[in-house]
């Protein structure tokens, strides 16, 4: 069986472990370094080193990660999503109002950037290219995957504002109804 974008049925490449450990390394340099990973982690310094070491066969187990992760943030995460061809998208705390006009402000920031790029390097003028077409170098040179990554996670932002609005608390506190426990006039009862 396999998923998307990475076939589950073979070994992981040499390239694929590089990008792992590389991951790991930054995670512990967030985190504040070896030391400091290793107290939040429960792990002495030098496990925490040979788990980032491209020269061990030794990986980070996953309670080390998630830990570290609580900490810095989700580094190893997004990097076995974007292995396995995945996009890994940050919700918005939850609770509250959706505050439409940031929403759609950064929704718009982020969808132009990536055309702006996009249309750069159909132009051609980039890198002397052919208009009409995206070099795997322009791409790289733009930056053009994180940018729809970016876009991509505001969509994702904007998509759970109005999820959070569907649900049935929502209607009826924000869909104009009054809660169940205040009449119209907002009293309580």
């Amino acid at each position: 069986m396999s998923g998307a974008g990475l076939d589950w049925e073979r070994e992981l490449s040499a390239t694929d472990l590089r990008a792992l450990d590389a991951a790991f390394r930054d995670l512990v340099r967030l985190v504040g370094g070896v030391e400091n990973a290793g107290l939040q982690s429960s792990r002495d310094k030098a496990q925490i080193s040979r788990y980032g070491s491209p020269n061990v066969e030794v990986h980070a187990p996953v309670d080390v990660v998630a830990r570290l992760e609580a900490v810095a943030g989700p580094v190893v995460t997004r990097a076995l999503a974007r292995l396995a061809g995945h996009v890994l998208i940050p919700l918005p705390p939850a609770g509250g109002d959706p505050e439409w006009a940031g929403y759609m402000a950064r929704v718009t920031k982020e969808t132009s950037d990536v055309l702006v790029k996009v249309s750069q390097a159909l132009s051609g003028e980039l890198d002397g290219g052919q208009a009409g077409t995206i070099t795997a170098a322009e791409s790289r040179a733009l930056g053009l995957r994180a940018e729809i990554a970016e876009a991509i996670e505001k969509l994702a932002e904007l998509d759970h504002g109005l999820k959070r609005l569907e649900t049935p608390d929502a209607q009826r506190t924000a869909g104009g109804a009054a809660p169940p426990d205040k009449d119209s006039a907002g009293r309580r009862s």
